[in-house]
């Protein structure tokens, strides 16, 4: 695989409650330039918080 390093762009966290949380992170390929995100929802378990989904996506080549 080739165009792996990256460079963190941005974060935003909501909070739903006190037991739900999303974060979406925005990345910059430092290779092409693309960018791709990820988001991440957490659930407030027993034990800890845990992430429960966490969705990747890469944006167009230009």
């Amino acid at each position: 695989m080739t165009d792996l390093a990256r460079v963190l762009e941005a974060v935003v966290i909501s909070s739903f409650g006190d037991r739900f949380a999303t974060a979406l992170y925005a990345y910059r390929r430092t290779a092409t330039g693309r960018i791709s995100w990820q988001s991440q929802n957490w659930e407030q378990m027993p034990e800890s918080w845990r992430i429960v989904a966490a969705p990747m996506s890469l944006g167009p080549a230009s």
